[in-house]
Order: structure tokens, then C-alpha cells, then sequence
């Protein structure tokens, strides 16, 4: 019997070859945008799953209040935390800290002839317990003694590959120049971090040597540079400990706090929380997005329900094809049931072989999502039984679903009346294919919208004024290796004034970071006269006298800085340039009733004095608010910004490289231009646009497939409707807008249905964003006019094809 079926489906599916494709293309389509969606949730959300302590690690983090505002949660916290809580909470059964080279370090290896120095990001110094809480295998080196030795360092496979070739690592020396400045010898190798941890590291260096010199114990609870992990047993009560945590944290920063009217609430947040948590922002973290996630997901089903309804419109629409048949079938003895298993052999054909396409495109074309998604998604989740149960039960389901209807409806025909060719009960079925072209095209309408929205957003942001001049700007890296007991201000004004020798260079100016790359603190500041309780976040960045005039920066009260500014280690206030924000949120009445008055951290510290005041600018991107800022005067050290001519560009590059060299030897080279490093910034929100987009176009084309078989279908069995029309005089123009205007209306229905769902959706994503477009109609009616033209356009081939046929075709046999 299933012999049977199988042939009869086979021969069903390559008699309507034109059916059978639009049907398999559609369903391999959407299965394929399924498939690749899926796999992309799977990766997202599989993060740290290697870790068999997974549920036992948590990251310390806060979420703090000032002044009964919100300031935020931070994973930021002091070296002393650490310790403490392991000594006086007894549930911590270890903990480890995490403290990044903030910057670049500079790595290199000397031996006879050969000699390797590079910049390395992602170097980190961790407590010696690391290794016992994170499960990253070692490839060489003792794992129970690793980093318990001063001096001692791991590299990641492709660092020891990088440095030493095919050589044995183990025992090497490495200089390593960053927060600490030594050398350091190979103690073990450490296999390549997977993708999916949000811990991403190539160094790994002892936490003693960072503290050997005592920076800081100034401020154990207040120097907050530390990411602090803790494990707990499998049984803890988390809640309570957390009670326990905010209690502690209290007590030991209860100055500081009572002064700047603070209460910190502890969040022990788990590993499985981190890397989609992106609210919680840490220096050693690698962050998703949850709300991307559930797009995208979203996506994903909304295609697949699109290929499915295009399914179901097709099979039932050539139902009336198929009515003799099941009628001439039903007379010799077949029955209900076994019809019905006839019908859903050919829809587990037709979605088998669309699988099948589905899973070949997939493999085609997951590196290409790799590349615009940023990520490293392999074949390799493809062999865990857990992906493809979800996925193969959402497309059984789905098929069994989609299949199942069609089989029930051309299975209740009754004989006497199929054979006798009359079509009772199909205008309901017709009303039926209608409601799905509806739901269809809504869903496309509402892809289309978003996908207009999100890039008008894009526009916007990128469009938006800084405030700073971005263009033209070379940004080289600050040197990190430098001669020991330097004199560092006269060793940056000396390249500063060989660089301004050039005829490219037209300004020059240094800072401790530059536009889009953050600041170099956080802390809180208040007016002198004032309550402590008033302190307001204030971010900070050191510059010198010429950064102002590189990017643009514009005084609206006071003076700049000069060359004879007092550095900030001269024990008297400190002169600091404010920009308008801080101003406002310190509660001065004008710009001018800040110049020449102080701020302060708290009542014993020297402060600022307010000399001048930067019109507002926009250093970060428009995902937060304009920030308050404040810059001190440094001229001794950090990035080196020019404002420089591009006329040849490569010329200029090869100049600046050759005087950079010759000051500051051993210091690899690296440059950027500000405006493309600014535009880092908004690289997530490009991909999020780009594959929105790229899926959004998938479901169009699976919905115009669908709507290309109804048109084809429709034109087919008004055939001679048409032939009569013609012969009774009726106009190409009249055929074509009789054919086309039932899907145009079906069209506009959907419009109405698919804007306030569009809407809702849109106004969440939006709300992301400090600085937004307003959703005005217009983007609306772009999309819906848009999904207007291409339905026109899909349905007025067959339309026009119909009225220019031959009526004498049609009306031969009559």
C-alpha cells in the first residue's frame, strides 16, 4: 500500500511540474531562512554551556541608585571585593577575579636574529583559581599550579603559534609592557577559546604581579577595574547570599555612599544570563543581544508560516483539478482514510524534497551568514540531537499541519456531485485561500515596514551632529614601551613637534581615548558649596592643549587649554574643561557661573577647577543619552590625533610611521581614522539591519512565489470567462484589472491589518535608543505601496498574458 502511495504522489508531482516547483522552492526557502534563523538562536543562546560549573558561576554585579535615580547596574568592582566575600560569606566556595590590560599591551620575543613584537588586546590578568572554575582546556602546562608563580604567563595556541613557530613555548621569554612592565617566561598553553564564551582572551598573566605594587590599596572598594566571578555550592540559596552580598558591600563602602547618597543592590548574575544580557556591560565580557534573538526567532516562524500558507492556497486551489479524480477514485472503492493518506503522501514528498533543497541552501549559504552576523557558527550544531529535534519538530509539525487540511478537503468530496461537475462548497474554501493571502501579505506588509524602519533609524543615527569634526582625522595608537626613566612629556612633545612638520599634519593634539572608544573613568562629582548628596556621574578623559582644535571641539565660556597647564599630579586643583551637560546636571544657571568655581569627589580631595566650558557633543553613540565630561590637561602620554590632508594618504602614513619608529623603537605601529572607528559603534546595528533585511526579502519572494501560483491558477480557470469577455469587446486594460484587482484589495486589507502590529513591534526596538525617529505614516505607506507594486507586478503577468491570449483557444471546444 505505502508502495502505492509513494508512486501515485510521484506521478501527482511531476504531472503539475509549474505546482509542484512553486510549491518546493517556496517551502525549501522558508525552511532554509527557518533553518539558518534557528541556528543562529542556537548559537546565540548555547554560550558557556561548555562549562560543567555552569550553574554554579555567577558574576558579581550591582545595580546602583543615586539620588533615587537609576545609575545602572555595573560588574565593575574593587580587587578587595573578591576576597571578602570568600572570607565572610561561607557559601563562596572560591571566587576569581578578571582585570584586563585597559588598552593595548605590547608583546615581544627575542632570540638570537629573531625578534616579534606585536599589540595584543586581549591580555588579562586572573586570579590562579581561574582554571578550576572555567573549564578552558590546557594544551601544555600544569593546570593545579597554573598562575599560583609570579612571572609566569599562558598563551592560547595561536598566540604560542604567532610568537614561536612550530617551537616548544614552554619555558620562553615574552616582555610584556602594559599595566605591569616585565618579562615574563611561557608556564602554559591554553587551546583557543571557543566562540561561544563570553570570556575572550589570548593572555592570560598572574593577578599578584598586578598588585605587587600596592596602585591599589588607595582605594580597594573604589578603584573599580575589577570583574569578580564566584562559585557556589549546587544547592545555594542564591537570594539569601545575594542579602548577604548587598549587606557586606554596604558596610564597606558606607563613606563613601552616605556621601554621595548611593545604595548598590547585589545581582549574583548567572553565567547563562551574561552574554544576551547586554545592560549589564563588563570590560571581560562578550555581549549578544536577547531582544535580537527574539527577532529573529520571530522571523523565522513568520517565514516558515508564509511558505506553509502558500502551500495550503496551492493544494486547495487545485482542489476543482482534482475532484474527478477523488470522485472516480471514491466509486471504485476507495475510502476516506486512505485518500487522506494519499493526499499527505504527496504533501510529505513535496516537504521532504523541499527539506532536502532547504538543508543544501543552508550549507551554501551559512558562511555568508557568518559574515554579515559576525559570528562562528559551524556545522558542528548540526550533530547535537537537541538542534534538530526542536527544528524537525517545528517542520513536522508544520507539515503535518499544512498537509493535513488539503488531504481532509479533497478527500470529502462526494462522487455524485464532483462527477457531474458541479462546485458547491468551493466559494467557502475561496474564502479561506483569501483570509491566508491576508495573514500572508500582512506578515510581508510588517517585514517590509521593519525593515524600513531599521534602516531609516540607521540613517538617522549616522546623520545625527556630534558635535565633533570626524573627518580627516588619523588617529595613531599611543606607545606602550617606552625607555625607562623618561621623560614622557618631553618624549610626546618631541614627536608631536616632528609630526606638525609635516605638510599634511594641519593640528595635533593627544588623548587618553578618542571619540567612540569610551572614556578613561567614571566617578561622581559635586559643586563644592553643595551637598555631598548631589554628586552626579561625570565620565572623564585626560587631553592636552591641541585636542580641541583636531576634532572641532568649540568653547562657549571660558578659555582652553594652553601648554603651561599644571599636570594633574601637582597637588593643587586641577584645571578641568566641562562640557554643557555636566553643567546642567550640576545645577549652574549658565555656562559662565561654572568658570572659576570648584568640584570635588568627596570633601578631602583637592577637586577641579572649572576653566571652560565645550559646547555638548556627542562621544558615544546615540544608544545613551548626551553624557556629562570632563577633561583634565595631560600632555604625557595617550593616542596621538591629527587633522591631516588626504591628498596622498599613503605618503603621509609611511612619514608619520618612520618619525613614530625612530622616537619610541619597539612599539608596533597601528593607526585608524576617527570617523570609521566613531562608525564602529553602530557595527551590531548594521548586521542587525543587513540580516532583517536579507530575511525580510526571503519572505517576499516565498510570498510572491505563493501569490505567482494563486495568479496562474486564477487565470487558468477563467479561461473562457476571459474568451467571452474578448469577443464581446472587452479591453486588455478591463482582462487585466478584472484579474488583478481581487489580489489588490486582499492587498490593502493586509496593510490594515499588518500596521498597528508593525508599530507595536518598532516602537519596542526603537525604545533602545536614547536618539529615535518618530514613526510618522510615511514609512507605513512606503512599505505598503511597495508590497502593492510587487503584488501588481507578480499578479499582472498572468493577468496580461490571459487578456492578450487568442479567445478562439478558449472558446474552441463550446
Amino acid at each position: 500500500m505505502l508502495k502505492n502511495y509513494l508512486k501515485i504522489g510521484l506521478r501527482a508531482l511531476t504531472k503539475h511540474k509549474g505546482h509542484t516547483f512553486i510549491n518546493v522552492v517556496g517551502l525549501a526557502l522558508g525552511m532554509a531562512c527557518c533553518l539558518l534563523l534557528f541556528q543562529y538562536v542556537a548559537y546565540e543562546t548555547s554560550f558557556d554551556d561548555f562549562h560543567t560549573k555552569r550553574d554554579r558561576l555567577h558574576r558579581a554585579t550591582f545595580q546602583m541608585m543615586q539620588n533615587d535615580v537609576d545609575d545602572g547596574t555595573t560588574a565593575n568592582v574593587g580587587y578587595i571585593f573578591g576576597p571578602t566575600v570568600a572570607e565572610e560569606i561561607p557559601e563562596v566556595i572560591r571566587y576569581v577575579r578578571i582585570h584586563p590590560n585597559y588598552g593595548d599591551a605590547v608583546l615581544s620575543y627575542q632570540e638570537g636574529a629573531t625578534e616579534r613584537t606585536f599589540t595584543e588586546s586581549k591580555a588579562w590578568f586572573v586570579d590562579s583559581t581561574f582554571f578550576a572554575m572555567f573549564d578552558f582546556p590546557l594544551v601544555m602546562g600544569d593546570k593545579a599550579r597554573a598562575l599560583a608563580e609570579p612571572n609566569t604567563l599562558f598563551l592560547s595556541e595561536t598566540l604560542a603559534q604567532k610568537y614561536f613557530g612550530n617551537e616548544n613555548p614552554m619555558g620562553k621569554s615574552l616582555v610584556f609592557t602594559g599595566w605591569v612592565n616585565e618579562t615574563y617566561t611561557v608556564s602554559g598553553v591554553f587551546a583557543d577559546v571557543p566562540s561561544t564564551s563570553h570570556l575572550q582572551f589570548d593572555v592570560l598573566l598572574p593577578m599578584q604581579d598586578l598588585l605587587a605594587d600596592g596602585r591599589f590599596e588607595r582605594s580597594p572598594w573604589g578603584w573599580q577595574n575589577f570583574v569578580t566571578y564566584v562559585e557556589l555550592p549546587p544547592s545555594a540559596d542564591v537570594a539569601a547570599i545575594e542579602d548577604k552580598v548587598t549587606s557586606l558591600y554596604m558596610r564597606y563602602r558606607q563613606e563613601d555612599f552616605t556621601t554621595s547618597n548611593t545604595q548598590a543592590t547585589s545581582y549574583l548574575q548567572p553565567l547563562a544570563d551574561i552574554h544576551l544580557n547586554e545592560e549589564i556591560q563588563a570590560p571581560a565580557a562578550k555581549t549578544g543581544s536577547r531582544k535580537t534573538v527574539y527577532f529573529f526567532t520571530i522571523i523565522g516562524l513568520i517565514t516558515l508560516i508564509i511558505a506553509l500558507v502558500n502551500y495550503v492556497n496551492l493544494s486547495t486551489a487545485r482542489a476543482m483539478d482534482r475532484a474527478k479524480e477523488v470522485g472516480v477514485r471514491k466509486v471504485v472503492g476507495a475510502r476516506k482514510g486512505q485518500l487522506v493518506s494519499q493526499f499527505l503522501m504527496e504533501s510529505v514528498l513535496t516537504n521532504g524534497l523541499a527539506l532536502a533543497v532547504a538543508i543544501g541552501l543552508s550549507l551554501v549559504l551559512l558562511p555568508l551568514v557568518n559574515g554579515i552576523a559576525d559570528t562562528a557558527m559551524s556545522f558542528d550544531l548540526w550533530a547535537d540531537s537537541r538542534f534538530w529535534v526542536v527544528f524537525l519538530g517545528v517542520f513536522g509539525g508544520s507539515a503535518l499541519i499544512a498537509g493535513l487540511y488539503p488531504a481532509f478537503v479533497l478527500s470529502s468530496f462526494r462522487p455524485a456531485t464532483v462527477l457531474k461537475g458541479e462546485t458547491t462548497g468551493f466559494s467557502s474554501r475561496a474564502r479561506l485561500r483569501q483570509a491566508l493571502v491576508v495573514v500572508q501579505f500582512a506578515a510581508t506588509i510588517a517585514l517590509l515596514a521593519g525593515t524600513a524602519i531599521v534602516y531609516a533609524q540607521l540613517s538617522y543615527m549616522r546623520g545625527l551632529d556630534t558635535g565633533l569634526d570626524l573627518e580627516q582625522v588619523l588617529v595613531v595608537a599611543s606607545p606602550s614601551v617606552r625607555a625607562e626613566g623618561g621623560d614622557r612629556e618631553a618624549e610626546m612633545a618631541t614627536l608631536k613637534e616632528e609630526l606638525s612638520a609635516l605638510s599634511a599634519v594641519r593640528s595635533i593634539g593627544l588623548s587618553t581615548t578618542t571619540p567612540g572608544q569610551g572614556f578613561m573613568w567614571y566617578t561622581g562629582r559635586y559643586r563644592d558649596t553643595q551637598d555631598p548628596s548631589t554628586s552626579q556621574p561625570v565620565r572623564g578623559n585626560w587631553i592636552d592643549h591641541g585636542f580641541a582644535e583636531v576634532y572641532g571641539l568649540e568653547i562657549v565660556a571660558g578659555s582652553g587649554f594652553h601648554a603651561s597647564m599644571a599636570p594633574p599630579d601637582s597637588g593643587v586643583a586641577v584645571p578641568i574643561i566641562v562640557n554643557e551637560a555636566l553643567v546642567q546636571a550640576l545645577g549652574y544657571d549658565s555656562n559662565e557661573a561654572a568658570i572659576g568655581t570648584r568640584i570635588i569627589g568627596s570633601p578631602e580631595s583637592t577637586g577641579q577647577n572649572i576653566v571652560g566650558v565645550f559646547r555638548d557633543f556627542r562621544w558615544s553613540s546615540v544608544h545613551q543619552e548626551t553624557e556629562a565630561v570632563m577633561f583634565e590637561y595631560r600632555a604625557r602620554g595617550g593616542d596621538i590625533s591629527m587633522k591631516v590632508s588626504t591628498a596622498d594618504l599613503p605618503g603621509l602614513i609611511a612619514e608619520v610611521r618612520t618619525r613614530y619608529e625612530d622616537l619610541f623603537p619597539g612599539n608596533p605601529f597601528e593607526y585608524q581614522f576617527a570617523d570609521a572607528a566613531f562608525d564602529e559603534q553602530y557595527k551590531n546595528d548594521q548586521r542587525f539591519a543587513t540580516l532583517f533585511s536579507v530575511f525580510a526579502a526571503i519572505a517576499i519572494v516565498i510570498a510572491c512565489l505563493g501569490l505567482f501560483g494563486l495568479a496562474a491558477y486564477t487565470a487558468e480557470r477563467r479561461r473562457k470567462e476571459i474568451g467571452v469577455r474578448k469577443v464581446l469587446g472587452a479591453s486588455v486594460p478591463q482582462l487585466v484589472t478584472l484579474l488583478s484587482k481581487d489580489f489588490l484589495v486582499l492587498v490593502l486589507v493586509s496593510f490594515a491589518a499588518a500596521v498597528p502590529v508593525a508599530y507595536f513591534v518598532m516602537s519596542r526596538w526603537l525604545d533602545e535608543f536614547a536618539y529615535r525617529i518618530d514613526l510618522g505614516p510615511g514609512l507605513f505607506l512606503l512599505a505598503g505601496t511597495l508590497a502593492l507594486v510587487i503584488a501588481l507586478a507578480t499578479v499582472s503577468y498572468h493577468a496580461l498574458r490571459a487578456a492578450t491570449a487568442d479567445p478562439v483557444k478558449a472558446l474552441r471546444y463550446e
